[in-house]
């Protein structure tokens, strides 16, 4: 009789533990259920929200934001949140701030996934802006499914405060 209770128990909750975090996952997959308001401007709205500067690219399938201040790390993040049929697909990179000879800050000269971890300070951040867009329903690391390399790079343009010109960096997700 207990084993069968324990069974009964483990497949009703085989589903809860398969959407879980997993050590670097890249992307929150969230699905989008408001009717009152179209999936572009609520991303448009939470990103605003959150401090975020949104790119005017005329593209209304993906948003790219410029990069933010972060507050528990030095450094900048850029969120991407890609807009497809009634999902989100949001992924970010982050870059550190380095002090140089004289003391001052300098803008990150790379950047990074945003990815989870045990005690990523980034992941919170998306996490939270994921959350505001609806609700998640599964976390995605792409890089594990290397057949297309391709269909996974998007590139971002990134401003400098320091320099003002562009850095383009290609990113393989």
């Amino acid at each position: 009789m207990k084993r069968i209770l324990i069974n009964v128990i483990f497949i009703f909750c085989s589903p809860i533990f398969s959407n879980a975090q997993k050590e670097g996952d890249k992307v929150i997959v969230v699905k989008y259920s408001s009717d009152s308001i179209s999936a572009y401007k609520l991303a448009k709205k939470v990103l605003i929200d959150y401090n975020f500067l949104i790119k005017d690219e005329e593209n209304t399938n993906t948003l790219n934001t410029y990069p933010r201040e972060l507050k528990k790390i030095p450094g900048t993040c850029v969120i991407r949140v890609e807009i497809a049929n009634d999902t989100f697909r949001v992924s970010g990179i982050y870059g550190t701030k380095k002090m140089n000879y004289w003391g001052f800050d300098t803008p990150p000269k790379s950047f990074l996934p945003i990815i989870y971890f045990r005690g990523s300070k980034t992941w919170p951040l998306m996490l939270s802006i994921a959350e505001k867009l609806g609700e998640i329903i599964r976390y995605e690391n792409p890089t594990s499914n290397k057949k297309n390399k391709k269909a996974n790079s998007y590139s971002f343009g990134v401003f400098s405060d320091v320099h003002s010109s562009v850095f383009l960096m290609n990113l393989r997700l």
